[in-house]
């Protein structure tokens, strides 16, 4: 399934001559491309070019590497995630800030399906060549982090040492599960009905905000 929309600009289609100063950005489009169509093993320099209709080595003109290639794309879709995320600005109600968070991840997995697979299901380059998309991909998880602390809902461990960061990856990994099984085939071969499909996200935050003793409301 394509994404709906992409973070980059649309390739250049094969044997079409590709404008001075946009081989960069067709090698970053026709890599996510490839790995939407072939996954991400199918990703290579020799890959992009044939399918853009250049040189063999054009793409060496802008990435030293495969890793740099994927590191580029890595840091532009957390990045993009993030702002995803951050569109949903914190209000006074500790429930709804919950769940405004976990609405705008759900929807990013649900309208990226490619980016998002690409962020948590792929094999990422050596974090410590690539600072860059280390930064990007630590903002995310920043965001949940600073969203529970502002809530005042974060445990405190039997060292008396606060659990933040555990319960950031509670949350993280509750939301992330269901988010990857409604993306999967495999959920349309079992028993749900639409209605309980359509209604998962919201009880499964809800669900989140039990454990973490948010109050609802009424």
């Amino acid at each position: 399934m394509r994404d709906k929309a992409e973070l980059l600009p649309a390739p250049a289609t094969a044997k079409k001559a590709i404008a001075r100063g946009q081989v960069r950005e067709a090698c970053l489009s026709e890599a996510l491309r490839i790995i939407e169509d072939s996954g991400i093993d199918a990703l290579s320099f020799r890959e992009v070019s044939r399918r853009l209709g250049v040189s063999y080595q054009a793409p060496y003109k802008h990435f030293e590497s495969r890793d740099a290639i994927l590191a580029e794309l890595l840091t532009r879709c957390f990045e993009e995630f993030a702002e995803h995320l951050e569109s949903s600005p914190p209000g006074s109600d500790a429930a709804a800030n919950l769940g405004a968070l976990g609405e705008r991840y759900f929807d990013y997995a649900k309208r990226f399906p490619t980016k998002y697979r690409l962020m948590f299901e792929m094999p990422m380059p050596e974090p410590e060549k690539h600072p860059a998309m280390m930064a990007q991909s630590r903002r995310a998880f920043g965001l949940l982090k600073s969203r529970l602390t502002m809530m005042q809902v974060c445990a405190v461990r039997p060292s008396g040492q606060p659990a933040d960061n555990l319960d950031a990856l509670f949350v993280w990994s509750v939301v992330h599960g269901l988010a990857s099984i409604l993306n999967a085939d495999t959920i349309g071969t079992l028993n749900f009905s639409e209605a309980e499909l359509h209604q998962a996200a919201a009880h499964c935050l809800a669900r989140i905000g039990t454990a973490l003793g948010v109050d609802p409301g009424p």
